[in-house]
């Protein structure tokens, strides 16, 4: 059974709706979990093991 809604997804598509996703973090103070979790940032294991 066929959806109701038709959505082609190309490169421009997929970046606005990616940058949107990342707006949510960073709006909720949470910029660093973002980056985190899309690898965005290395954390070397010294800083979070003292």
């Amino acid at each position: 059974m066929p959806d109701d809604i038709y959505m082609a997804l190309d490169t421009g598509t997929t970046a606005k709706y990616l940058e949107i996703f990342r707006q949510v973090f960073v709006k909720l103070g949470q910029k660093n979990h973002y980056n985190m979790m899309m690898g965005n940032t290395h954390v070397a294991i010294s800083a979070v093991v003292q």
